[in-house]
């Protein structure tokens, strides 16, 4: 019964088997949440051995959650709360080391940004020296402009996702309008939910 023979599962799907020439929208994409935390969204650790964890589990998409830190050094945690803070250097390093062990197509890292201008640059700086060729920073993402790039033509890059800073800052601005939205919903909702409210996600 154990036996290869009798498996129920498929083992042709032990390996990509699918076509991989699509534009990257139309594939579900492995996603990670608060991927640097080891428990709790209020006061647990924050743990740069979580992104190597789960990029070697199969996750194209981990999330960064960077903010000022002390001496010019960008952090990441969870905003507003008790969770322990990292260093944005070493996360990048992290992913580096383990972003094509187990897959080799494109890793997205979802960067949630609330940094001053002079730590975005830093940002960018650790993101260029230590992903090299990886980054992908192309200009044009196709000859169809209307289209993103396949998974297929993607192998082995790294790509960034976030809210671009207006046109119109200036360079030696010292703060960009960056939204605090998104993580002042979770806090309300995880202090809903230890009030004894009750909610349902989608996931």
């Amino acid at each position: 019964m154990r036996s290869p023979t009798g498996d129920i599962f498929n083992p042709e799907h032990h390996q990509v088997n699918q076509d991989m020439t699509h534009p990257l929208s139309q594939y579900f994409i492995t996603s990670s949440h608060n991927t640097y935390l080891m428990g709790d969204q209020l006061m647990s650790q924050s743990r740069v051995d979580m992104y190597a964890w789960v990029l070697q589990s199969g996750c194209r998409c981990v999330e960064v959650d960077c903010w000022d830190g002390p001496d010019g050094e960008p952090i990441v945690h969870h905003g507003y709360t008790l969770t322990s803070k990292i260093l944005f250097k070493d996360v990048i390093e992290t992913i580096n080391k383990y972003a094509f062990i187990k897959s080799e197509y494109p890793v997205i890292l979802s960067i949630e940004n609330h940094c001053s201008v002079a730590q975005q640059k830093k940002m960018a700086q650790y993101l260029t020296e230590i992903l090299g060729d990886k980054l992908d920073l192309s200009s044009v993402v196709n000859e169809d402009p209307t289209q993103l790039p396949s998974p297929e033509s993607l192998k082995g890059k790294i790509l960034v996702k976030g809210k671009k800073l207006p046109a119109n800052i200036s360079e030696d601005a010292e703060e960009g309008e960056v939204s605090d939205e998104d993580s002042a919903d979770e806090i309300d909702d995880d202090c809903k939910l230890m009030n004894g409210d009750v909610r349902t996600e989608k996931y």
